[in-house]
């Protein structure tokens, strides 16, 4: 048995899906059956108007570029980054900022009492973007990434957060699942108790690079689950499932034309277009999907999809069919 939650946002974009109406958005998580919303953060804290009761875990930003401010004692944030966005993008002008701005997203959201919170094990920069190869090692990026969540645990009273944070696989460098020994050793390395692993199925899949179809995808997951070692799955709590089958994008995507040149706002358009196109967030229908589910027993699974308000309900009707023919059960 595990709780279902929608990934939804405090962004107004979101809530207008649902005519700004947060009765209309319960009304809907009550007609699919879902315990809460899993909710994307922005730096501040939540607008009051938000129901508590809604909020059941929370998304941290994601501020990818953290790894060159914190490893790069000789790094300055580009100037053409504007300076109300920076922590968008590194977390802070510096590693000082980077952990304040981090530790109050946490503390300000520590009210909701979430389940989770979730982070990004990854880096990646605009250069990075359309790379097939990531310049870093995901060791190095790991390494980093514990030191950064050891230090922030260890602002708080009790040496640790407040809530879990579920650390996600990504397809950038950092925590992908493909590498076992990596993973294992970055979880020995955090020095606090209150964590434990998100599954991104459809991240999995990027990672890949060869995922076709629904079912290669399926059996990709599956594959490199079996391969990580019974402490990793053990702590693989909250999976986000959807699918990507973005082998075919991957095979022939480049950068555009005079990428590195462009404005950074065209970089920017670029880079969100591409996301699209590689990170696809699709619904499963093939009841095979289960195995899955079966196999990590989680106890958190948050459908994850993009879209409007139809698209979403559409998505949300494919995917819960195939859990139910599968013979998958929510809670």
């Amino acid at each position: 048995m595990y709780k279902q939650f929608i990934n939804f946002s405090g962004y107004s974009f979101d809530l207008e899906k649902f005519n700004g109406d947060w009765g209309e958005f319960r009304a809907f998580l009550n007609k699919y059956g879902l315990d809460g919303a899993e909710m994307l953060l922005d730096f501040a804290p939540l607008d009051d108007s938000v129901p508590k009761d809604l909020v059941a875990a929370v998304h941290f930003p994601s501020f990818m570029g953290w790894y060159r401010l914190w490893t790069d004692k000789n790094f300055t944030v580009p100037s053409a980054i504007d300076k109300s966005i920076v922590k968008y993008f590194y977390g802070g002008e510096d590693t000082a900022e980077l952990i304040t701005n981090f530790r109050s997203c946490i503390a300000d959201n520590a009210k909701f009492s979430p389940a989770y919170g979730v982070f990004h094990a990854g880096y990646m920069e605009a250069e990075h973007t359309f790379m097939k190869k990531m310049p870093i090692p995901d060791s190095a990026v790991l390494d980093a990434t514990a030191e950064l969540l050891n230090e922030v645990a260890g602002t708080f009273s009790v040496g640790d957060m407040p809530f879990p944070i579920a650390i996600e696989n990504l397809w950038w460098a950092g925590l992908t699942f493909l590498t076992p020994s990596d993973t294992s050793r970055f979880a020995d390395r955090l020095e606090f108790e209150n964590w434990f692993f998100l599954l991104d199925t459809g991240h999995l899949m990027n990672a890949g690079g060869a995922v076709f179809s629904e079912e290669g995808g399926i059996d990709f997951v599956l594959d490199t689950l079996r391969r990580l070692s019974a402490d990793t799955l053990e702590k693989i709590r909250a999976v986000h499932f959807h699918f990507s089958a973005s082998g075919e994008y991957q095979r022939r995507m480049k950068a555009p034309d005079n990428f590195d040149a462009k404005p950074f706002e065209e970089q920017s358009a670029a880079i969100m277009a591409h996301l699209k196109n590689f990170d696809q967030h699709r619904p499963f229908t093939l009841p095979a999907c289960k195995k899955i589910l079966d196999f990590v027993k989680p106890d958190y699974v948050t459908h994850e999809f993009m879209g409007t308000r139809d698209e979403l309900e559409a998505a949300l009707t494919r995917q819960m069919r195939a859990l139910r023919c599968g013979g998958a059960s929510g809670h």
